[in-house]
């Protein structure tokens, strides 16, 4: 083995004997004091967000309804106004029609 294999495997040998060593001992009272304030914590934050995360698909909802609404409106309005060109197109080329009926009628006379 090289050096740095060497190294490396003496850090984690004295890593692990760390741990293991940690591992055995019994939790105080104020470990578990801590783990349980981490966990009512934890859980604190998560309600905490799903309150966030409502508001703000109540938020969105109500602002898709109003969208709908504003959309069904500007339908109707539309198709309203389409109907209207609708009518002035066949007025107009009424109109047209009958101009150049009256023009033709016109130029027969005066031959």
């Amino acid at each position: 083995m090289n050096q740095r294999s060497v190294v490396i495997l003496f850090a984690l040998s004295t890593g692990l004997l760390q741990m293991s060593g940690c591992a055995s001992q019994d939790p105080t009272i104020a470990d578990e004091m801590r783990g349980a304030a981490a966990e009512v914590q934890s859980e604190a934050d998560r309600r905490s967000q799903l309150a966030d995360d409502w508001e703000r698909g109540q938020a969105l909802l109500t602002s898709g309804q109003r969208k709908i609404e504003r959309g069904g409106q500007r339908i109707e309005r539309g198709q309203s106004e389409i109907e209207e060109g609708q009518a002035e197109l066949r007025e107009g080329r009424r109109l047209i029609s009958e101009s150049e009926r009256q023009f033709e009628e016109l130029r027969q006379q005066e031959r």
